[in-house]
């Protein structure tokens, strides 16, 4: 992280606003609102407008917590929570499905980036870095994690759409990975529970340079 934005002229830690730390982690906003309801990542609230402001140490712990390599005891700890967020909301024989299902896109979305910014560094070519041949499953623009991260409404809905152009865009090697997933039942999958699981996953990198090799 930048030495610039973490310290002011006089050597000391300065606050962040809301939109230096949405600049820094590429989300929204509202992400950010909704890590803050979350526990995640709670800003300071200053002034007579109780502004948000974060303190760089919490920045940079997520930061570091993102870069880290994930661990077995990590992973199991992860998906234990992600069965609590859906506890009461679906059939507990259900969570494997659904929340490896959910790993499974995040962990795609996550190794494409990976990809892409290898090619980058090595020749520094947008369109070259952005061909099927470089990318182990072609995620379109329009189905990398950043897009959910920044979904508000009809979360469920998204996802399925999602991973419909997942499957066409990956056909024969995708087919059916998906099919028994069904997001868009807001009886069972309301918007903020949804919330909560986006948030919960986007905590982690699940590109390959970020898994230990544990798991």
């Amino acid at each position: 992280m930048s030495k610039k934005i973490m310290k002011n002229d006089k050597k000391e830690l300065k606050l962040l606003s809301i939109s230096q730390v949405s600049e820094i982690f590429g989300v929204h906003q509202d992400t950010l609102r909704n890590w803050g309801k979350e526990g995640i990542l709670v800003p300071l609230r200053v002034g007579k407008r109780q502004d948000r402001k974060y303190r760089p140490e919490d920045i940079e712990a997520i930061t570091n917590k993102m870069g880290s390599k994930l661990t077995l005891p990590q992973l199991e700890k992860f998906l234990w929570k992600s069965a609590d967020i859906l506890r009461s909301q679906i059939d507990s024989s259900d969570y494997k499905k659904y929340i490896f299902g959910l790993l499974f896109y995040k962990r795609i979305s996550d190794v494409w980036d990976e990809e892409y910014k290898e090619v980058m560094e090595e020749y520094n070519d947008k369109a070259l870095a952005v061909m099927d041949y470089n990318h182990r499953f072609q995620v379109p623009k329009d189905c990398r994690w950043p897009i959910i991260q920044e979904q508000a409404e009809n979360i469920g809905k998204k996802l399925n759409e999602i991973f419909d152009k997942l499957t066409n865009a990956n056909s024969p090697k995708l087919d059916k990975i998906f099919d028994d997933l069904d997001f868009s039942n807001k009886d069972k999958f309301p918007n903020d529970v949804l919330q909560k699981l986006i948030n919960h996953f986007s905590q982690y990198n699940f590109g390959s340079n970020y898994i230990s090799s544990d798991l």
